[in-house]
């Protein structure tokens, strides 16, 4: 976790925002029970914010481990974050059994009812995670800003059983929250069709700037990850969750067009509930050997991206995936699925429909052109200003200090 390119806080005056913020006592909550992008965004936000002078506590389910090793981390590498693992755990089916759990509701109650932070933020992957903390922090009247990054339709998220019932229930969770911090203007406009009447604020993702710990030249790291050295490789990288990342669109365009594909090989990084059955599907199809699984890699996803030549996100609904910026600062081509955020980033070559096998396919080819590469050159430069931390925290800082002033809630 770092402030600035050079690995330390900026020196220059302070904007406004970022100086009003110090010395404030700031909590994060999360009842997320896996680590994904949405957590690592918010933990960049709770150590930004700790090197700029607040005080930061993140209160966390206590079984999520590898949150709590990333919070450790961050702390290694200058960050301040008191750690605090006695939050309740997100469940299945959340939305219709967050009432029935009377003790985690009453412990968080009790904890909220005695917190006296300047603000507090809850850390949800959709609304319908946190419900604990949502419920509690109205129920004893304490402000809750909530911190989503996506807002879709259950129908959008593939959700079929008793729809129009379950978004009922939605509407109720979103009319909880005193306020929202989202990651791009899309999700501020899914939020009021959502029925969300309460200030927002936008604030856009950060990633570190790419800084390898040394320069790899491509055939070294293939060497290193035991890939092979020749190949044209296309990653997935993230959680192996068929119902969001859309995995079986990938495998099944590079089988229907396997004359085409057959000098592409597909690197799946990550894991997931999926995984086992994405390895048999895999097998069945006879594509074993062009793909290749590895799991999440320790010391960083350089050494992935030093091996690469496009990564995919054929995936049904996404927010801004961290992913799709990592790389394009790197400059590696990404191919996507035409919505959300990624609809907001790439270039029209690189955006295809998830259900087109041959549109897949010519995406694909784009990626791996490199005379089509120019067409990328906006999307790369757009990720490289993302790398920009002074921007993310002031407009974080800002966010917090525009949301808690008692004249805006």
């Amino acid at each position: 976790m770092i402030l600035s390119a050079d690995n330390s806080p900026p020196t220059h005056r302070a904007p406004c925002f970022t100086a009003a913020i110090r010395g404030r006592e700031v909590l994060f909550i999360s009842e997320a029970t896996a680590f994904g992008g949405h957590e690592t965004m918010a933990l960049r936000a709770a150590a930004c914010l700790s090197q700029a002078g607040a005080r930061v506590k993140f209160r966390c389910w206590p079984g999520n481990h590898r949150l709590i090793q990333a919070i450790a981390d961050a702390n290694n590498s200058g960050a301040s974050i008191e750690t605090d693992a006695a939050a309740a755990g997100d469940v299945a089916l959340g939305s219709l059994r967050w009432w029935t759990r009377t003790h985690e509701a009453e412990e968080a109650r009790s904890f909220l009812a005695k917190d006296k932070s300047f603000v507090r933020i809850l850390v949800q992957g959709r609304i319908d995670s946190g419900l604990v903390t949502l419920h509690a922090a109205r129920h004893v009247g304490k402000r809750l800003l909530s911190y989503v990054p996506m807002a879709h339709t259950l129908l959008q998220m593939g959700v079929n059983t008793f729809p129009r019932i379950r978004e009922l229930i939605l509407r109720h969770h979103y009319a909880s929250a005193s306020a929202f911090i989202t990651i791009d203007a899309f999700v501020e406009n899914d939020l009021r069709h959502r029925g969300v009447s309460c200030p927002i604020q936008v604030v856009e993702n950060w990633i570190p700037t790419p800084t390898p710990k040394e320069v790899t030249d491509r055939y070294t790291a293939r060497e290193r990850l035991k890939l092979p050295t020749h190949a044209s490789i296309v990653a997935t990288i993230g959680r192996v969750d068929f119902r969001q990342k859309g995995h079986l669109y990938l495998l099944d365009a590079l089988t229907s067009h396997s004359a085409q594909m057959n000098d592409v090989h597909w690197l799946i990084v990550g894991d997931g509930p999926d995984s086992a059955i994405l390895r048999k599907k895999v097998e069945a199809a006879g594509w074993h050997a062009n793909c290749h699984f590895l799991p999440w890699v320790k010391g960083g996803m350089d050494q992935i991206y030093e091996a690469v030549d496009a990564v995919a996100l054929p995936s049904n609904y996404e927010g801004v995936p961290l992913v799709m910026l990592e790389a394009l600062a790197r400059r590696i081509p990404v191919i996507g699925s035409d919505l959300d955020g990624i609809a907001s980033w790439l270039p029209k070559i690189a955006r295809f429909d998830r259900r087109s096998t041959k549109s897949i396919t010519l995406a694909l080819r784009h990626a791996l052109d490199p005379s089509q590469r120019v067409e990328y050159d906006i999307a790369f430069t757009r990720a490289l200003l993302a790398t920009e931390s002074s921007h993310f925290l002031e407009a974080w800082a800002g966010a917090l200090i525009k949301l808690t002033d008692t004249k805006n809630i």
